[in-house]
């Protein structure tokens, strides 16, 4: 047996972590620094990779200081402590224990004359890894680096891949970051504090006071060295060490980027690289020419839109208002669910160019989740276009402080400042910022997701196109509501009242909103795709820019969250009465659940429960405590003394309301809707044949193609026909045999088609009122007629959802009419559009198919 305390070289020995002798600067190291902290997703690969194997700590940084901070934290998750910290300067913090060690053992060899046999560095490391006593390196030690380049000594990785040749177990190498802070770099901040460089104890203590964003430890992708042996068989060790240090090397380059982003660039900069380009003076020349406008004015105003449009990043204005947003969130939510893979996936992505985050648009509070819940999951937020509505005091300043750059709705009539905006657009892309945009455009008031709008992912695939940079990375996601703050005024909106502007009274007015919950919110990303990838998927489009949007539109749509609001809605919507049972409910809503399931549609975790009663029950409280929903809990003098259990009614005006969170998830239920809709009106003697139901559903899909954005599912006619006549025979709503398909449970059918009734009856009010009006007419004119005709067809019972009633709905109608050629729009002069009734005739077949529509589901 030998004595490792006499038997280590002098690399060891300067490696050992000497407890006692760190005792007291450990203890200020925990008063000074306890709040330093791993964010969520490291503290996942932590516990994922020491489940799986042996954990190595690859430092970025070389300092003490750094080394006791990691410890102190991975001592307060209880994980194991680094015994070893190879190419750390060690020394000075151990001196006076390394100088009794070697008087110690000076005057023991020369009393005892004791014979040891020595053991080597590499058989001590793979002792103390095979013993999971905890080790760490440096990668960025300058003094070992001198070594292993001048002196061509065996480095730390070199070592550790000996080590795993030789153990089964894999050892998994974790790329370690100590942030001081999360100041993005800029090129003028000379007093700016570096985020990631090393500090003694003074400069950390300094720099983490200074700093308004907390310090924190991020821990990266892990190595696996097993996986690396694998790869290179028979490879040089030394080679296999130099690519695992690059790929360590990456992922700090990488963790960096995508944690405090791009250099910032000061406005001044962006500036002069927005107006100083060659577009936007090729802009000013074109319209002095053409309008002979005075130079000096175009300038002017060029440089006026500028300072209307950009952002002016700060740090410090993210992290009071990610403060802000959470104050707010726990004031009005109950939480937040989403998927902590989600932001690693984005992460991964983030190599691949610019991030362009794409969400669904329902809330105002929509691009506040999205920016908090980035800078919590040490992501930097985003630049988010945002309408020049916003720009009211105080929100405008601390809005464009946040990220926020500013839009008009219209460019009409602008060209300059067109130019403008797409230049500081491609600006952004070309310095690699993160972008946010909404490709609906508004938000949606119906709640279902609309068609995009090709502006601004016009100008992004313009700047790729251009070469302001090689890539980019769509993420589409969605974020969910329980129930939206700005449900009664979008109740208002849909049934015509104009929009209210945003302004200062509105925002302290909007106060009140603070005084209630509105349950959880859900967020939700789909797969981040690439640019590059989209533009081959496309080739052969010259101009890919509306298949792209459609895809991304898609890929929200398909990202929904059924949540107990949307699917419990639903159940109560689909109702043939204003009346409904608990029991009622709770069947109706299972039965859209089972359909989900079987579609592989994402559900809450509440409702894969089950029991789905508390769900219901949960939003029916809520529905109650705001009078949509009352229970009856006695009859009316005269009437009947016994009630059924549980028995309630829905105001009529209130079906509007809550609309929305049926809408949120129509899309699903489309295939399930056209087929029970094309098999009640294919049926005879309650049988029907695949072949009609086939024209059946595809006219459906046809007709209806303008109002919906169809999943990739119903996308495939014949595949959605064929899953979901699966699903009602494999839950028993029809039988098949050969070519015939027999209905049993008809009333069954009947609810599911009901999910689209107040389409069938908005597009028969505007194909009514277009048989019905002058030939020749204005938009205007023709919508005020519409809305006429919907008003008495809902009073005279032709019609019998008030949710039927919806602008939004008109207007997607009057599209369809458009571009089926019943409606001619004619352009006169530079802004008149009239409308022309091209054949009343044509309209009727389709009042009557609608008509024949409704009176199936009655």
């Amino acid at each position: 047996m030998y004595d490792l305390r006499f038997s280590l070289s002098a690399y060891i020995n300067a490696s050992l972590i000497k407890r006692r002798t760190n005792y007291l600067m450990e203890k200020l190291i925990h008063l000074v620094f306890m709040k330093v902290d791993f964010d969520e997703e490291s503290l996942h690969t932590l516990d994922e990779c020491s489940q799986k194997g042996r954990v190595v700590y690859a430092s970025f940084q070389n300092s003490v200081t750094s080394l006791l901070i990691l410890m102190n934290t991975l001592r307060k998750h209880d994980l194991p402590v680094p015994h070893l910290a190879l190419d750390f300067e060690l020394y000075s913090l151990q001196i006076v224990s390394n100088v009794f060690k070697r008087l110690y053992r000076f005057f023991t060899l020369l009393i005892q004359k004791i014979e040891h046999e020595p053991i080597g560095d590499q058989e001590f490391l793979e002792q103390t890894i095979r013993e999971n006593k905890g080790l760490t390196f440096s990668l960025l030690s300058r003094k070992k680096f001198k070594r292993r380049f001048i002196d061509t000594e065996a480095d730390s990785i070199q070592y550790l891949l000996e080590i795993q040749k030789r153990i089964e177990t894999p050892i998994f190498v974790l790329p370690q970051i100590m942030f001081w802070n999360r100041n993005p770099e800029r090129t003028k901040a000379l007093l700016t504090p570096s985020a990631t460089g090393d500090r003694n104890i003074i400069s950390a203590v300094l720099t983490t006071v200074r700093s308004v964003t907390p310090a924190f430890i991020r821990m990266s992708a892990p190595v696996n060295l097993k996986d690396e042996l694998a790869d290179s068989p028979g490879e040089d060790m030394r080679e296999v060490a130099r690519r695992v240090r690059n790929k360590l090397l990456e992922a700090f380059s990488y963790e960096k980027r995508s944690i405090l982003g791009p250099v910032i660039k000061s406005r001044q900069e962006m500036m002069e690289k927005v107006l100083y380009h060659k577009n936007v003076l090729d802009t000013i020349s074109q319209i002095v020419e053409e309008d002979r406008t005075d130079e000096k004015k175009l300038r002017r105003k060029a440089y006026g839109y500028f300072r209307e449009i950009a952002a002016d990043f700060s740090i410090l204005y993210i992290n009071y208002f990610n403060k802000a947003v959470q104050y707010l969130f726990r004031k009005i939510f109950n939480g937040l669910q989403y998927n902590i893979e989600d932001f690693k996936m984005i992460r991964e992505a983030s190599q691949a160019g610019p991030l362009i985050f794409m969400p669904s648009h329902k809330s105002h509070m929509d691009y506040l989740i999205l920016s908090s819940m980035c800078y919590q999951n040490k992501i930097i937020p985003p630049h988010i276009v945002a309408g020049s509505n916003l720009l009211f005091f105080p929100m405008g300043k601390i809005f464009r402080r946040s990220g926020a750059f500013f839009m008009r709705r219209s460019f009409k009539g602008l060209k300059l400042y067109g130019t403008v905006f797409r230049q500081y657009v491609k600006t952004l892309i070309n310095e690699g910022y993160s972008i946010e945009f909404f490709i609906e455009g508004g938000r949606s008031r119906t709640g279902k997701i609309v068609y995009p709008k090709m502006g601004i992912l016009k100008y992004l695939i313009e700047s790729i196109d251009e070469g302001y940079n090689k890539d980019m990375v769509f993420v589409p996601l969605t974020i969910n509501y329980d129930r939206i703050l700005e449900e009664t005024s979008y109740l208002g909106e849909v049934k015509g009242k104009e929009k209210k502007a945003e302004s200062t009274i509105a925002f302290v007015k909007s106060r009140k909103l603070l005084r209630r919950k509105y349950g959880s919110v859900y967020l939700k990303f789909s797969e981040p795709v690439s640019f590059q990838s989209l533009r081959q998927q496309y080739s052969d489009k010259e101009d890919p820019t509306m298949d792209i949007g459609i895809f991304i539109t898609r890929k929200i749509n398909e990202t929904v969250v059924v949540t107990p609001f949307s699917l419990v809605t639903t159940g109560i919507l689909m109702s043939a009465s204003r009346g409904f049972t608990f029991d009622q409910i709770r069947e109706r809503t299972g039965q859209l659940r089972e359909y989900f399931t079987a579609c592989g549609i994402f559900m809450t975790e509440s409702l894969k429960k089950s029991d789905i009663d508390p769900s219901i029950r949960y939003v029916i409280s809520s529905y109650q405590n705001d009078d949509i929903v009352r229970e009856l809990v006695h009859q009316e003098d005269g009437a009947p003394a016994e009630l059924p259990k549980e028995l309630y009614i829905v105001e009529e005006e209130s079906r509007a309301r809550i609309n929305i969170y049926k809408n949120n998830i129509v899309q699903f239920l489309l295939p399930l809707s056209f087929v029970s809709l094309s098999l009640l009106e294919s049926r005879s003697d309650d049988s029907a044949r695949a072949e009609d139901l086939r024209e059946s559903f595809a006219r459906l899909h046809r007709f209806y193609t303008p109002e919906f954005v169809y999943t990739s599912m119903m996308d495939d006619i014949d595949g959605a026909l064929a899953k979901t006549l699966e699903f009602l025979e494999a839950s028993s709503y029809i039988t098949r045999k050969g070519g015939v398909i027999t209905l049993l449970k008809t009333d069954d059918l009947k609810s599911f088609a009901r999910a689209v009734q107040e389409y069938l009856e908005s597009y028969l009010i505007v194909y009514r009122a277009v048989s019905d009006s002058a030939v020749r007419t204005t938009r205007r004119d023709l919508m005020n007629e519409i809305r006429r005709h919907g008003t008495a067809m809902y009073h005279l019972g032709e019609v019998a959802l008030p949710e039927s009633l919806s602008l939004p709905s008109y207007q997607s109608a009057l599209s369809s009419a458009i571009g089926s050629g019943i409606v001619v729009e004619q352009k006169f002069g530079k802004k008149n559009v009239d409308l022309r009734i091209e054949n009343q005739e044509q309209a009727r077949p389709v009042v009557e198919m609608l008509r024949r529509y409704l009176d199936m589901i009655k």
